[in-house]
């Protein structure tokens, strides 16, 4: 069966992704990728944002973490594109920026053109993450690959101190799977059928996403060791 235009884009998109990581981390670096993301873990925080109307779990979260090194000024900032009603971690990346100021410019500029954003506090940060992840592990959504390395920059932060509940999941009780650009819409909700039935989830068909602008953002791998 001849594929259809959305898959083969699907299939670009991912196609560029691999090869991307592929060239970065053939480079010899001074320190690994992970490395430079632990250190960086213990600078001072720059500051976290998400998006104003985070609590309402059908509304996709973007969680921003920036480390800022206190002798160079060079941030390291963690970003997670969260669903709270279904998939978790749909996307995520780190990325990083020579001054505090540029970074507020290119990266929560950019965001803040479509969505408003506050500030919040390291350990809801990590909350708002944690519930989502959770929440998409019952029916078996796995966080997206690079989620791992956004997630080191929370440090040492402590999600079970926050005490505020942090609601999940869509209307009647039901996860809520609104499509994205990049998802496979015929293998998510056949999952969900697997877990929950044909009638035991909503589905919304949706495209776009406020991450895409910043694909190419990334930690330069031949970066002098970070102090």
């Amino acid at each position: 069966m001849p594929k259809s235009r959305q898959q083969k884009k699907r299939e670009r998109h991912a196609a560029k992704r691999k090869a991307k990581r592929r060239s970065g981390r053939a480079r010899l670096l001074p320190m690994g990728r992970k490395a430079i993301l632990r250190q960086a873990a213990r600078w001072p925080l720059l500051g976290c944002w998400v998006n104003k109307d985070w609590r309402d779990p059908e509304k996709l979260n973007q969680v921003v973490v920036a480390r800022r090194d206190p002798h160079t000024g060079k941030v390291v900032t963690g970003v997670v594109l969260l669903d709270r009603a279904c998939l978790g971690a749909k996307n995520a990346f780190v990325a990083n920026f020579a001054t505090a100021a540029e970074f507020r410019k290119e990266l929560l500029g950019h965001i803040r053109q479509v969505q408003e954003l506050i500030e919040i506090e390291l350990n809801l940060a990590a909350a708002i993450i944690k519930a989502g992840i959770d929440y998409a592990a019952q029916f078996g959504f796995r966080p997206h690959a690079d989620y791992r390395e956004a997630a080191i920059l929370l440090g040492a932060a402590d999600p079970d101190a926050v005490t505020e509940e942090i609601a999940v999941g869509g209307s009647e009780g039901k996860p809520l799977y609104v499509s994205g650009p990049y998802d496979n819409p015929e293998k998510i909700m056949a999952q969900l059928r697997r877990k929950v039935g044909p009638d035991g989830f909503h589905f919304v068909h949706a495209i776009g996403g406020s991450l895409e602008g910043f694909e190419e953002l990334e930690i330069e791998e031949d970066d002098e060791p970070v102090s």
